[in-house]
């Protein structure tokens, strides 16, 4: 999946945020979106992700030959962001069968293989809501990297992960981001861009 910004700017009332943005993620390329808290990092993953618009420029999507509309973001692209919230009152197998009934797993998956790979499975029948910061953080992962999509965008995954936890991220992302244009927003934190070929950088 390639995205193209033409000259992306976001303001919010009267302050811009970043403005004059040209780049290209081609297809499967590996990006790192870098820059200290403000630069617009979150903004700019909302914009590519389709839950904002921009305030000047354009925004486009293709997939091989094929436009994409902003109908056909959602169901190609997988994300990690802090600030979406899981289903807290769900146990793990039950959340994982329930995401995985509205969005395709990876070929191969069944959502008993995800929580193996998760490496919660004593955890399994437990609420969500009992679980620590970092093993929410390893589910909002494992239902980014296991779902079947085209684009990985992910914001700050590192978050709340111990050595431990960076680790598996790490193992678990240079398997499964195979053939995926995956986007890392990150405060620079090597951690999460260790994959990424090029990197821009808001101030």
């Amino acid at each position: 999946m390639q995205v193209t910004l033409d000259k992306a700017g976001k303001r919010f009332d009267r302050q811009w945020v970043f403005r004059n943005i040209n780049h290209t993620f081609t297809e499967n390329s590996k990006t790192a979106v870098l820059g200290s808290n403000g630069a617009g990092k979150s903004s700019l993953f909302k914009i590519i992700a389709g839950f904002t618009n921009l305030t000047e420029g354009n925004i486009s999507y293709s997939l091989g030959s094929k436009t994409l509309s902003s109908q056909e973001i959602f169901s190609n692209v997988s994300l990690i962001s802090p600030h979406l919230e899981l289903i807290e009152e769900f146990s793990l197998s039950e959340f994982l069968r329930f995401h995985f009934s509205m969005r395709q797993i990876l070929p191969g998956l069944k959502p008993e293989k995800v929580i193996d790979l998760t490496k919660l499975g004593s955890n399994s029948k437990k609420p969500i809501r009992y679980f620590s910061s970092g093993m929410k953080q390893r589910v909002k992962i494992a239902v980014c990297l296991f779902s079947s999509s085209n684009m990985l965008l992910l914001d700050e995954p590192c978050t709340n992960l111990d050595y431990e936890g960076r680790k598996w991220f790490k193992d678990c992302l240079s398997e499964y981001s195979n053939n995926r244009t995956t986007i890392v927003f990150s405060n620079n934190n090597n951690d999460e861009t260790f994959a990424c070929k090029s990197s821009i950088i808001l101030e």
